[in-house]
């Protein structure tokens, strides 16, 4: 086996809309630290190549996935199916690059061409290399936001990681299950946010790429003091600690890589939206209810759920193909989501594929495409959630997924 790596920034040059929170209306100011494209990647023992692209951008729209695999089929031969495109999912990244909204195209092209930089330093780069699998968790940095503060602190978020050690340099493929929100819709500087303060702290962490999974409940909400630079760091030490101590002290599993991909299209029906006037009489009762709210958590869930139904886009979405990407590695399956999925369904859905396959699985989000939150299949009424507010497909999304993952396996473990 043997194994590449290389990163190339992605920071804007100039001023541009970002992502991540309806009521940020300034564009960015500047940048707290540089955004990347991270890639790894793998040749099996058989010669079979395949990419990792890791962005720290919201999310990789479908459009972005498809430019991406275009050129580096067209540049490099490596087959589309073989090529995993995902985000970070950082809340301080540029926003013109969706589904839906008007597209940078200059950015865009910009995202190409260093993901075609990266992707050739790491084919240039790849060397020999043993695999490991490395269990960790980390306590104290993340938790369900459903939780209140004492069980909080008990939420164990997953870390594990996937280790290539090699001669000239290690490389870390690694997932995490969080919200990069430590910076509140108040920052206008462009930054990896959590990710890039585990990054500057973690040993391997500039050769390190970053998988973020079903975290559509997770966030920093109750580990969180304060929105600013010092807290990134000091959260993102944190999770970079308990890396490196699963580095130091963790038991390693060796594997062999076997590589098997594979991309599942899916069609996603649109949601049923709130009539106008049900709209009109939940937005008066969400101000209300925020101008009585008992502490600033709740006035803060209250208004971010009037700015969904303030968006200009609100009850226009219509169905369309979303896609689920499937990696085998030889002893991981990692499957990737193109949607913000709660934690608790993708712990059902790793559960699920385990039983099936016999093997370890990573699930994960912000991958193939961006396509906003899996509704949680409750019917829509005055006490819905945010994330059930702003999604835009069907209320049984979470079956029509299922089902999708559900054949993607059974085909490639044929």
């Amino acid at each position: 086996m043997r194994i590449g790596f290389s990163r190339q920034a992605i920071t804007p040059e100039y001023s541009v809309p970002m992502a991540g929170y309806d009521r940020r209306n300034l564009p960015s100011s500047g940048k707290l630290d540089d955004i990347f494209v991270s890639v790894i990647a793998l040749e099996d023992d058989s010669g079979e190549k395949a990419l990792f692209c890791g962005y720290d951008l919201l999310g990789t729209d479908t459009g972005l996935c498809e430019r991406i695999r275009e050129a580096a089929f067209s540049g490099f031969g490596i087959a589309q199916n073989r090529i995993w495109v995902s985000a970070t999912h950082t809340h301080s990244a540029p926003g013109e690059i969706f589904f839906r909204r008007k597209l940078d195209e200059a950015y865009m092209e910009k995202l190409v061409e260093a993901s075609m930089q990266a992707i050739e330093c790491a084919l240039d780069d790849l060397s020999n290399a043993s695999a490991s699998l490395i269990n960790a968790s980390v306590q104290g940095m993340a938790s369900v936001r459903t939780m209140n503060s004492d069980e909080a602190g008990s939420f164990k978020m997953p870390a594990d990681m996937l280790l290539f050690e090699r001669e000239n340099g290690n490389v870390v493929l690694t997932r995490f299950v969080c919200h990069p929100t430590v910076l509140n819709e108040k920052n206008t500087f462009v930054s990896r946010d959590i990710v890039g303060g585990c990054a500057r702290a973690f040993k391997e962490g500039e050769h390190t790429l970053f998988l973020n999974g079903p975290c559509a409940d997770i966030s920093t909400r109750y580990s969180r003091r304060e929105s600013t630079p010092q807290e990134v760091d000091r959260l993102g030490s944190v999770w970079a600690e308990a890396l490196n101590q699963a580095l130091e002290n963790g038991q390693k599993q060796s594997i062999g890589i076997k590589i098997s991909s594979d991309i599942q299209k899916l069609y996603m029906p649109p949601a049923k939206f709130f009539s106008g006037e049900e709209k009109e009489k939940l937005m008066e009762s969400l101000r209300e209810r925020m101008a009585n709210a008992p502490d600033q958590g709740a006035e803060r869930e209250y208004n971010s759920r009037l700015a969904v139904l303030e968006r200009p886009t609100y009850g226009t979405a219509e169905g369309r193909d979303i896609y689920v990407t499937y990696f085998d590695i030889g002893e991981l399956i990692i499957v990737g989501m193109p949607l913000e999925v709660n934690y608790d369904v993708g712990e059902r859905f790793k559960a699920r594929i385990e039983k099936a396959a016999g093997k370890k699985v990573w699930m994960t989000c912000y991958t193939g495409g961006y396509d906003g939150y899996l509704p949680s299949g409750r019917p829509l009424d005055f006490d819905s959630s945010y994330e059930d507010l702003a999604a835009i497909y069907t209320s049984d999304a979470e079956e029509i997924l299922w089902r999708s993952i559900e054949e993607c396996v059974s085909r490639n473990q044929n």
